[in-house]
């Protein structure tokens, strides 16, 4: 286990890695000599402190969105309602005018057929089987049921 003592040789070698860094990455108008790196001077209870804070102001901006959720007021309502009006408005005219349609068309087709009479291809020759008619449920019986001979 480290006791987190650090040799003064540690501190320099990790200055000239600093160092040898600093001189790949550096622009011509960045200091020749690397930026030293900021110690937190905090204690840990001040570190830990601001931590957690930092993590509840994250949380309740989170939760800030979802309650965001809000009733309808007055004017919304009232909005909503003229908007739900003008499309039954709409619909109960659309359905009138269908309505109109059809009846003016059935009215056409009367007063046709009572100008001129239908002719004999117009209408239906409807056919003349006398026999009986066998029942579709007794078809299917006697083709189920075998007999002996």
């Amino acid at each position: 286990m480290s006791s987190g003592f650090v040799s003064s040789s540690e501190i320099e070698e990790e200055k000239k890695k600093r160092q040898e860094e600093w001189e790949r990455v550096r622009k011509p108008d960045d200091p020749v000599v690397a930026p030293e790196p900021e110690i937190c001077n905090k204690s840990l209870y001040e570190q830990l402190r601001d931590n957690r804070e930092a993590k509840q102001a994250e949380i309740d901006e989170a939760k800030k969105f979802k309650n965001m959720i809000r009733g309808i007021d007055e004017d919304e309502s009232d909005f909503l309602a003229r908007v739900d009006e003008m499309k039954s408005q709409e619909m109960r005219r659309a359905k009138k005018e269908e309505e109109d349609a059809i009846r003016e068309a059935a009215i056409a087709r009367s007063q046709q057929n009572l100008v001129e009479p239908p002719t004999v291809s117009q209408l239906k020759v409807l056919p003349t089987d006398n026999k009986p008619q066998k029942s579709k449920q007794a078809a299917i019986l006697s083709t189920a049921i075998k007999r002996k001979s």
